[in-house]
């Protein structure tokens, strides 16, 4: 799946109406206020945290099989939706919120 279906299938389980807009490389929409805004948890740290917030996604620390720290993202009923990447790697942990997210939204479909 690229990024561009990753961000809308998110947005959509986070019920963000949005279009993908190219230029932006993110989810185009209106604020609250009318703004225009580019929504991208995959480049953008708060808006992965609050993605990971709204759809009350969970984080575990642990270790993998070569006993390398991971955080592994978690949903609503032990629902694991992306594989693990390391806890220091914030570009892979905004990118597993992300894929937990899309993959609740499919789901739902």
């Amino acid at each position: 799946m690229d990024d561009k279906e990753l961000l809308e299938k998110a947005a959509r389980a986070a019920g963000i109406d949005g279009k993908y807009h190219v230029v932006w490389r993110g989810v185009g929409r209106t604020d609250e206020y009318g703004c225009f805004e580019v929504w991208n948890p995959l480049a953008d740290d708060g808006d992965a945290f609050r993605l990971l917030h709204d759809m009350k996604l969970d984080t575990h620390r642990g270790e993998n099989e070569l006993g390398e720290p991971i955080i592994t993202v978690v949903g609503d009923m032990s629902f694991n939706a992306c594989p693990i990447c390391d806890e220091y790697d914030i570009t892979g942990f905004r990118r597993a919120i992300v894929r937990a997210a899309a993959a609740m939204a499919e789901e739902d479909t």
